[in-house]
C-alpha cells in the first residue's frame, strides 16, 4: 500500500457509518483489506491482520451492525450470522484482543472446562419454584424441574424456550420472567 493511503481503521468506520472507509487519495481502502485479507491474489493465504489498539476495540461502540459486520468480514472472513450488534461487538472485541496478545491459555481452558455447562438462569431458585408472568390476559406459569422448565405438562429447556412457546415470538426468558431488568441484561 502507498504510504499516501490511510489504512482503514474502526474510526473511519464509525465516522462514514459505512462499510467501506476512503483513504486521504480519494480511493477506497476497504476493498483492497477485503482482497488482501481473503488472499484473493493469485489463492495465497490471509495475510495477517494487523492487532487492534486499546482505543480501536473501544471505538467499537460508535459501530452500526454493517460497519461490524463488514470489519468482521475484512479482518476474519464471513461474519457470523447475528442480528444483535451488542453481541456482535463483544465477540470482535474477544476476536481482535485473541489477535493482538493471544488465546487462552492450555491451564485456563481446563479450569474453564472443569467448572462445567453454565446452569439456566431460573434455575437457582430450586426445583419446584414457580415463575409467574401475566401476558395479554393469560397467565403463564413455569415450575423449576431437575430437568428444565416446565410449562403446559412439557419440559423446556430454558426459560426463552418457554417464553417463545407461550407467546409466539422471541423472548429473552429470564427478561421476560422479570429476573432482568433492562440495566442488568446487557
Amino acid at each position: 500500500m502507498d504510504q499516501d493511503r490511510s489504512e482503514t481503521t474502526i474510526d473511519d468506520r464509525a465516522s462514514t457509518g459505512a462499510a467501506r472507509a476512503t483513504d486521504r487519495a480519494g480511493g477506497t481502502a476497504a476493498g483492497e483489506a477485503v482482497s488482501a485479507a481473503h488472499g484473493e491474489r493469485g489463492g495465497k493465504p490471509r495475510a495477517p491482520a494487523k492487532p487492534m489498539t486499546e482505543a480501536g476495540i473501544e471505538a467499537l461502540a460508535r459501530l452500526d451492525l454493517a460497519a461490524l459486520r463488514s470489519l468482521w468480514q475484512d479482518r476474519f472472513g464471513p461474519p457470523p450470522r447475528l442480528r444483535s450488534p451488542e453481541l456482535l461487538r463483544h465477540l470482535l472485541a474477544w476476536r481482535l484482543q485473541v489477535e493482538a496478545f493471544g488465546d487462552l491459555d492450555r491451564e485456563t481452558r481446563r479450569r474453564l472446562a472443569a467448572r462445567g455447562p453454565l446452569e439456566a438462569e431460573g434455575r437457582q431458585f430450586g426445583i419446584g419454584a414457580i415463575l409467574r408472568r401475566d401476558w395479554q390476559g393469560q397467565r403463564i406459569e413455569v415450575v423449576v424441574e431437575t430437568h428444565g422448565f416446565r410449562w403446559e405438562e412439557q419440559i423446556f429447556p430454558s426459560l426463552s424456550a418457554v417464553a417463545r412457546a407461550a407467546t409466539g415470538t422471541r423472548w429473552n426468558g429470564p427478561r421476560f420472567f422479570g429476573l432482568r431488568t433492562e440495566e442488568t441484561s446487557a
